[in-house]
């Protein structure tokens, strides 16, 4: 049984660039995602269920940055996660700036 349908490809480089391609808007969009759940409430708020879900999840994990208001505070795991895929989602832009565009 097939849950998605497969395109045939005709050679490797069309191979690789479709994957690519796809890594590439995954690495965007996680990106998008961790700035629209985390840092947009920590810099301009966030609403008051968003607050209450952190303050029951996150209340006992390590904190590194400063309060702002009464806005969630990012813990110090996943500002190392933003951290790793923001250098990861910048080194796929430099590969293909610099190695795979040229």
């Amino acid at each position: 049984m097939r849950y998605f349908n497969v395109v045939p490809v005709n050679s490797t480089a069309d191979k690789e660039f479709s994957t690519n391609r796809n890594f590439r808007s995954n690495s965007f969009l996680i990106q998008v995602k961790e700035i629209i759940d985390w840092w947009i409430p920590y810099l301009f708020g966030a609403s008051k269920e968003w607050k209450n879900h952190y303050l029951k999840i996150f209340a006992e994990t390590t904190i590194m940055l400063s309060a702002i208001r009464d806005n969630p505070i990012p813990n110090l795991e996943h500002c190392i996660l933003h951290t790793l895929t923001l250098l990861s989602f910048l080194s796929i832009i430099v590969y293909y700036l610099i190695i795979y565009m040229p």
